[in-house]
């Protein structure tokens, strides 16, 4: 059984809130597969849709095409499933102690921030959003944490972004005071982490 890939145009900002609906109904199994791209960048989209070509047929089951350059800079779709990324979101809750509200911190249309969008989703939760369209300022995530609801707060974030909150007290506070922070996307030096606990 084949269906087709469709573009899923991703905006920044508190606009990617949007986007919620589509993604329930994708891990529901009731919609197309999905290519993540950015809103707001055509040379993106037209690099991304002339190398995956959306409206192709693509096995049933699949959910998301994620693009990923690998080491050849040509984008390759890392096909993944709704089972599997309910899998994954619930897999990460239960690590953490249990679902959560979640801060958008990353680029939506990459794997790591659609995560959080679907991770918010399996939670029943709305993300909090800090717009990275023009680069991440950690000044934002005080009051951007400040307005998450709790009980529990989680952010994910990869390394470069944690460095550049190292030197700031208020990120750094702003950042204690969550539950978990999943770091990831790239290898995260000893000394930074030990310097971020």
């Amino acid at each position: 059984m084949t269906a087709r890939l469709e573009v899923l145009t991703v905006p920044s900002g508190d606009r990617v809130l949007d986007i919620l609906p589509v993604l329930q109904r994708m891990l529901d199994g009731d919609g197309p597969a999905l290519l993540p791209v950015p809103a707001d960048d055509d040379r993106e989209i037209r690099r991304l849709t002339d190398a995956l070509q959306p409206g192709q047929p693509i096995d049933a089951g699949i959910g998301l095409v994620v693009a990923t350059s690998g080491t050849t800079g040509t984008p390759k779709g890392a096909q993944l499933t709704a089972g599997a990324l309910r899998a994954g979101g619930d897999a990460t809750h239960r690590a953490l102690g249990g679902t959560a509200s979640w801060l958008l911190a990353l680029p939506a249309h990459h794997i790591a921030g659609m995560q959080v969008l679907l991770r918010s989703v399996l939670s029943g939760t709305v993300p909090t959003v800090v717009d990275v369209s023009d680069g991440f300022d950690p000044a934002e995530l005080p009051t951007a944490i400040a307005a998450m609801p709790g009980p529990r707060r989680y952010a994910s974030m990869v390394p470069t972004q944690l460095v550049k909150c190292l030197d700031r007290p208020e990120a750094l506070d702003a950042l204690a005071s969550l539950d978990a922070i999943l770091l990831g996307g790239a290898a995260t030096p000893a000394p930074v982490l030990r310097r971020a606990r």
